[in-house]
């Protein structure tokens, strides 16, 4: 699934028509990735994980085109990991991604909603449950819960959260009115580590995805795609607008990134 916020409306918002996520998809589709992230950062969050068994099953819900899935098939020997996403687009982009790298018979390619997820995702049998930036399609407390019934006995979970920066320090009113209207849901990092625990977890540590993780491998790519993409629709207002609306998003995080960002929470199951 997309991540970000013009994705989270699209993903959000009933009143969205198909043609019109049809366009935003267009837009995305064959990015490295479709939110923050690195494999630097997936590693770090797996370094938060201290003992996980041999050949360890993974799921990774809301895994998108799968950047995040082969780099942990390649951080972790055995691991085979269940990919869960329900964009058939990025589905078939990270089935050849697992071709061309050689971990077909590791991946299991899942299309199904994280809300109500398929038989074919196994109650308390993962190691590791795994996500970064979907959690917010459920709201991250729901998404902590829900997913608590996956695991083993003292299994981990890695999610990737956006979250104010800042000890105390009130955000800046354009970013705050930005995710007031993008994402009211969104809290502090602090709050967010309070309802890590309350939902029945023993945070192992946290650590703020760096802004290079945002330009480099998402928001540079995008901004070469827009202008083109918008010539491309012959001035079709949505795509006007999509593209409009990831301008300002980009223009917010430039300005206003540091009073913000995505935050990995990595921990046990109590």
């Amino acid at each position: 699934m997309a991540r970000w916020t013009t994705g989270r409306r699209m993903v959000q918002d009933h009143r969205m028509d198909d043609r019109a996520f049809a366009m935003f998809m267009e837009l995305h589709r064959g990015l490295p990735r479709q939110g923050p992230g690195s494999s630097q950062s997936t590693q770090q969050a797996l370094g938060l994980v201290p003992d996980l068994p041999l050949r360890p099953r993974i799921v990774d819900i809301g895994c998108g085109p799968g950047a995040q899935t082969l780099d942990l098939l390649d951080a972790v020997d055995g691991a085979t990991v269940a990919a869960v996403d329900n964009s058939p687009l990025f589905l078939e982009e990270l089935r050849q991604r697992a071709q061309e790298a050689g971990v077909s018979d590791r991946v299991s390619i899942i299309q199904g909603d994280m809300v109500d997820l398929p038989d074919a995702v196994h109650p308390a049998y993962y190691h590791l449950v795994w996500s970064e930036g979907a959690a917010y399609i459920m709201g991250f407390d729901a998404a902590l819960r829900a997913w608590r019934h996956l695991l083993v006995p003292g299994g981990f979970i890695a999610v990737s959260e956006l979250a104010w920066l800042g000890a105390g320090e009130d955000p800046p009113e354009p970013a705050r009115a930005f995710f007031e209207k993008e994402y009211p849901a969104m809290r502090s990092d602090a709050d967010n580590q309070v309802a890590f625990e309350a939902c029945g977890y023993e945070l192992s540590g946290s650590f703020v995805l760096p802004a290079s993780d945002w330009w480099q491998p998402y928001y540079n790519p995008l901004l070469e795609r827009v202008d083109a993409f918008e010539d491309a629709m012959n001035g079709n207002e949505v795509a006007q607008a999509i593209a409009r609306e990831t301008r300002d998003e980009i223009d917010v995080f430039r300005e206003f990134g540091s009073s913000y960002g995505y935050v990995f929470y990595v921990g046990r199951m109590r």
